[in-house]
């Protein structure tokens, strides 16, 4: 059996063809691209805020505070509403049957006088009675006065005020610092965080991945 003779030239193209092969397959930290063994390099960028702002804790943004003074308000407790310098319960209770002196209204009708009269009721703990005086006029030209012992009526515990027949609980307003819409409370300042992009600076031509947040660069 006679060997067939191989041409120099085409035993040169199998040895480079084969030597190519082996490199291909040694490119273990990058990927092939066109028969070339091209590799990523990543590094940190340099990130920078423009003035009057701060790298936030993640490194992804920038931030600036806003500060501004708060505002003291008087308000309520919730579950209350304010009028004048006083508080009052949104929910009435019911009138309770006590021993009390009568109310400036029965008091009125009792001796038959104008709404615009004065009436004065004291309870006198000495004499475990009730003092009532009526000016029947404006100008006090005729005043009742008499005694009476307290009474079985329908009102109010103390701390509450009678009104569309029920008792609503009186509480005192307190003093709250407040912000404007957008600020938040911090140590008695009202304070409002601005956001902006950081700029990601990347050295010797490496563009920044926004997926990685790298500088990355192709060498091949």
């Amino acid at each position: 059996m006679k060997l067939k003779k191989i041409p120099y030239i085409a035993l040169l193209a199998i040895v480079v063809s084969s030597f190519t092969s082996t490199k291909a397959l040694s490119c273990e930290y990058g990927k092939i691209v066109d028969g070339v063994c091209e590799q990523i390099i990543a590094s940190n960028a340099e990130k920078v805020c423009e003035e009057g702002y701060t790298l936030s804790p993640s490194q992804r943004k920038c931030v600036k505070a806003i500060q501004k003074d708060s505002e003291t308000v008087l308000t309520c407790s919730e579950g209350y509403t304010k009028e004048g310098n006083k508080c009052y319960s949104n929910i009435l209770g019911k009138l309770q049957v006590v021993k009390a002196c009568l109310t400036e209204e029965d008091v009125r009708t009792q001796v038959q006088t104008s709404a615009e009269a004065q009436v004065k009721i004291k309870y006198n703990s000495n004499t475990g009675m009730c003092d009532y005086t009526v000016c029947k006029d404006a100008n006090c030209v005729e005043v009742i006065n008499w005694q009476d012992s307290l009474k079985n009526i329908k009102a109010c515990p103390n701390g509450y005020r009678q009104i569309d027949g029920g008792c609503q609980k009186v509480g005192n307003v307190y003093k709250k610092e407040v912000c404007e819409e957008g600020y938040t409370l911090k140590n008695g300042i009202c304070v409002k965080y601005v956001e902006s992009m950081v700029n990601n600076i990347c050295q010797d031509g490496a563009s920044f991945n926004d997926q990685t947040q790298k500088c990355e660069k192709v060498v091949s």
